[in-house]
């Protein structure tokens, strides 16, 4: 059960991560412009530098149209991801504990034999 619920977890996330969009060098009013004037008024240098700099980073793509705002509806899909992937280990260990019982615990005796004593923790 928490294997599935695992990979359905990582399989989201990997979901997310392929499909994720960033600004790139796009940014404020004039960021574009400048680098044209950096590229001696070349647009297309620009736009290659531009997606160089995201297949660097392993972005898959960049946003076309972007403002001073940054699109908040990535923050969250990329936090909903994270939350369904980190929510699987604390039931499964909680669960792990519970089956595995807390009243019996292994104790060495004085011959150096393992001895099983039942005791409570409190």
């Amino acid at each position: 059960m928490s294997g599935e619920e695992f990979l359905l977890g990582l399989v989201r996330l990997d979901a997310h991560l392929a499909s994720y969009a960033a600004r790139g060098l796009k940014g404020a009013v004039g960021t574009q412009l400048n680098q044209v004037t950096l590229f001696v008024g070349d647009a297309t240098r620009a736009v290659e530098l531009d997606a160089r700099i995201l297949a660097h980073l392993g972005i898959p793509r960049g946003l076309s149209a972007v403002g001073q705002v940054y699109p908040r509806s990535l923050d969250f899909d990329t936090l909903s991801a994270l939350v369904v992937f980190a929510s699987v280990p604390s039931p499964f260990a909680k669960t792990l504990r519970l089956m595995a019982g807390t009243s019996w615990r292994a104790k060495v005796s004085c011959r150096g034999k393992w001895v099983l004593r039942r005791y409570r923790i409190r």
